[in-house]
């Protein structure tokens, strides 16, 4: 029942289909890119902040006024960070999840419970990507000719661009955990605790290992 538990939690258990294993790796790609983009978009979000209130403030040290397109970066920055951020902690099974009854129930029901909990939340997915791209369709068509824009490195149109794509990477997560999930029930191999835990870091500590940890709890509870 353990021969998924040595490999990495997100490649699923060892006898998942070959399909399965690519899409896996895939999002494991986009996770990486997403973390390379997150500390990206945070070292630019720092530097030109502080750019911009050494130049507006500490005139005496005659650091070169900050550019105009500054403001938009800044201001869009922090929307790239939060959706990319949200896609990143939903490849490591770490977005904010209400457990408190799943975590008694058995793993195999736990897992069942998530793949239709997961899948709801994969649907609303849905609606808000096609919601921000329609929002993004709007933004283009409003601001084509609008001048104001011209000199802005991230104008409105491209920050809007945050909305569809990162809730298209949150979709693609998600429904690479669904079939994550179905895999380790199909093949009733045992999940490692780190697939399992949820967003305040728990594990789940199966067979004797519950049992030592009830009896060392105990233990400490009489000395005390």
């Amino acid at each position: 029942m353990s021969g998924g538990s040595s490999r990495a939690p997100y490649l699923g258990p060892a006898r998942a289909p070959l399909p399965l294993r690519i899409l896996a790796r895939v999002s494991r790609l986009l996770a990486l890119a997403e973390g390379a983009g997150i500390g990206l978009f945070l070292g630019a979000l720092v530097v030109l902040a502080s750019w911009q209130f050494v130049a507006r403030n500490l005139r005496p040290l005659h650091v070169p006024p900050a550019p105009l397109w500054i403001d938009s970066v800044i201001r869009h920055a922090v929307f790239f960070i939060g959706f990319l951020g949200a896609a990143f902690a939903t490849h490591v099974v770490k977005h904010l999840r209400v457990d408190a009854v799943s975590r008694l129930m058995p793993v195999r029901l736990r897992l069942s419970v998530r793949i239709l909990t997961t899948a709801f939340a994969a649907v609303v997915c849905v609606y808000l990507m096609r919601a921000g791209w329609t929002f993004h369709a709007d933004i283009v068509a409003n601001e084509a000719a609008d001048v104001s824009q011209e000199h802005e490195l991230i104008d409105a149109a491209r920050g809007t661009l945050a909305l569809p794509v990162g809730f298209a990477l949150i979709l693609f997560h998600f429904a690479v955990q669904i079939l994550l999930d179905l895999a380790w029930v199909v093949t009733g191999d045992e999940p490692p605790a780190e697939w399992l835990a949820e967003a305040h870091g728990g594990e789940i500590i199966a067979g004797d290992e519950k049992a030592e940890a009830l009896e060392t709890a105990t233990v400490l509870s009489e000395d005390l």
